[in-house]
């Protein structure tokens, strides 16, 4: 008789930290003539790094965020050491006398010419010209500045984001650093984005600024939860009561002095007549219609969950210190203020009344009228 045996055996993986890489020069530190060469640069840092690491960095996970003001780069990996990741690093100033610029040109026009075919994409570049006056597409430059950009000229930026960065370990850090000044060039502006997309679908979105009540990062992250997901108010009036839109999102932006959220929706220009309106009702009810406690509350409970998950992976003390260092609220502080959020959405005003809305619309301009698109401004 054949009795089947089943074995378990204990994989213990060692807990290490996330590192994280800060260079203190970012997209809005290019000139004009060289825009592009943030993003050009930490391409090159991406693959060397990769390529020429011993294996604890070259089979870490990693992520890179591009800033006005610096270039962050993220790894994880059971094995990375921290001195693995300072080693790599020096060795990065020793550039070699070959740079592979032409490849690493062609690969970020490429990436630049793919983000700007995607439906997404446009509607958020749109509403980045509309709200900000530009859009972080720009940070990847034009195919004229990434061209103009020299070999000598590359390998100088190069020594120079080396000379001016830091290998931040969240565990063994003592203090927070100082904080990387952050862009004062995003400003506010509002008004009309058309991207014209031949085609028979469409998608409207509309920014406003949040009013001086909800400026806590914590009522922002509960609004946009109200608003978006499955069963978000978005969804609800728009889809699942009006049947107008096919799909539907919502972001939110921060910069110093002003919060802002995003909500985008795909739909057919043969509805905007219809949906312009309810758009319309849909912002007042967002500003200053009735919101049902136990629906915020369920809401920033939610997001606590969310907040908690990401601090429990592989990046969140990385994410969480970082916060810190930029002056934001850490994890802890965003869940301890989630409590009091219902009640202020509650009682305040939503919406700025002394900003103007930012609209952009992505499709066919000659099946749409311009004039339903200006109502909602």
């Amino acid at each position: 008789m054949n009795v089947p045996v089943r074995r378990r055996r204990k994989l213990l993986v060692p807990c290490r930290a996330p590192l994280g890489w800060d260079i203190e020069l970012g997209a809005d530190d290019d000139p004009e003539e060289a825009r592009g060469r943030a993003a050009l640069a930490a391409r090159y840092f991406g693959q060397t790094l990769r390529d020429n690491a011993r294996p604890g960095l070259r089979d870490a996970a990693r992520r890179h965020l591009l800033l006005p003001r610096s270039s962050r780069f993220s790894f994880w990996s059971p094995s990375l050491e921290q001195r693995e990741l300072e080693m790599a690093v020096a060795r990065l100033a020793e550039t070699p006398r070959s740079l592979p610029i032409r490849q690493l040109v062609d690969q970020q026009i490429a990436l630049a010419e793919s983000q700007l075919k995607s439906p997404q994409q446009q509607l958020i570049n749109a509403l980045d010209e509309a709200a900000w006056g530009r859009s972080k597409i720009r940070d990847l430059g034009a195919p004229a500045t990434l061209r103009a950009i020299t070999e000598p000229g590359l390998s100088k930026y190069i020594r120079r984001c080396v000379e001016c960065s830091r290998v931040v370990n969240p565990i063994v850090a003592t203090a927070p650093p100082t904080p990387i000044a952050r862009s004062g060039r995003c400003r506010w502006h509002g008004g009309l984005q058309v991207v014209a997309v031949p085609g028979q679908q469409c998608r409207l979105g509309v920014s406003f600024v949040l009013s001086s009540g909800m400026s806590d990062h914590a009522a922002v992250l509960v609004l946009t939860e109200f608003l978006g997901g499955q069963k978000g108010l978005l969804r609800r009036r728009l889809r699942d009561e009006a049947g107008l839109i096919y799909g539907s999102a919502v972001m939110f932006r921060r910069e110093p002095g002003t919060s802002s959220v995003s909500i985008g929706v795909s739909s057919i220009p043969d509805h905007l007549p219809q949906l312009v309106p309810l758009m319309h009702e849909l912002l007042a009810e967002i500003d200053s219609g009735f919101i049902s406690p136990e629906e915020l509350v369920e809401c920033a409970y939610r997001v606590e969950h969310r907040l908690l998950d990401e601090l429990s992976g592989p990046f969140g003390k990385l994410t969480d210190y970082r916060r810190a260092v930029d002056g934001d609220s850490t994890t802890a502080e965003l869940v301890s203020q989630l409590s009091c959020v219902p009640q202020v959405l509650c009682e305040t005003s939503r919406i700025s009344s002394s900003h103007s809305l930012a609209v952009a619309y992505v499709g066919d301009p000659r099946l749409a009228s311009m004039s339903d698109l200006e109502q909602l401004l």
